[in-house]
């Protein structure tokens, strides 16, 4: 893939010729959108899907794990008074609509199906270069590095395609085996570009 890459002499001629992959019009979802083949053009703000009319606020943000429609488990690790206003939203976006879509996007694109529980950690780093770490099953998620736009950006502001690419990551961990970082983190971008 690297020497065809090279012998094109130019990644995006590659990518749309040889991979089908389309990096300059409003289609983000390098698998699942119009130009992969799909049935609708996948933008940032919809390629999770996501209803505003779905939320569902936790009282207290109290319980630390819920049910996905797949029946995965997800454990929050911080709650209650620890949760800033925008790890509130997080935590909205993920109970509500952002851990199962992101689930069927995954599988979806990779043909991938969880079954076990999955920890998502908070951190608060705003010096730290990330905006999420994935370690085995395991997703950090820098409520440092994390900017929304508004009371009412419940589409995430990139955090809930953050989560996406680090659960592709997850995958990969359970499923995919060992790949050359360039490989991991491209795969990781097509989910959700």
């Amino acid at each position: 893939m690297i020497a065809d890459c090279r012998a094109c002499g130019n990644a995006d001629i590659f990518l749309r010729d040889y991979c089908g992959i389309i990096l300059d019009n409003a289609d983000t979802g390098a698998i699942t959108g119009w130009d992969a083949g799909g049935l609708s053009i996948k933008t940032a703000d919809n390629v999770i899907g996501e209803t505003l009319s779905s939320l569902k606020h936790l009282p207290n943000y109290t319980d630390t794990s819920f049910k996905t429609s797949q029946g995965v488990t997800i454990n929050i690790s911080s709650t209650g008074d620890s949760l800033t206003a925008d790890g509130k939203k997080v935590f909205d976006g993920l109970y509500s609509w952002w851990a199962t879509e992101i689930l069927n996007l995954i599988e979806e694109s990779y043909g991938v199906k969880f079954t076990d529980s999955h920890e998502i950690n908070f951190s608060l780093t705003p010096s730290a270069n990330y905006w999420g770490l994935t370690s085995g099953t395991d997703v950090t998620i820098n409520m440092g590095s994390t900017v929304f736009n508004g009371d009412d950006d419940y589409n995430g502001n990139g955090v809930d395609r953050t989560i996406a690419h680090e659960f592709t990551h997850v995958a990969q961990n359970l499923f995919m085996g060992y790949f050359p970082q360039f490989l991991e983190e491209g795969l990781a971008e097509l989910t959700h570009v």
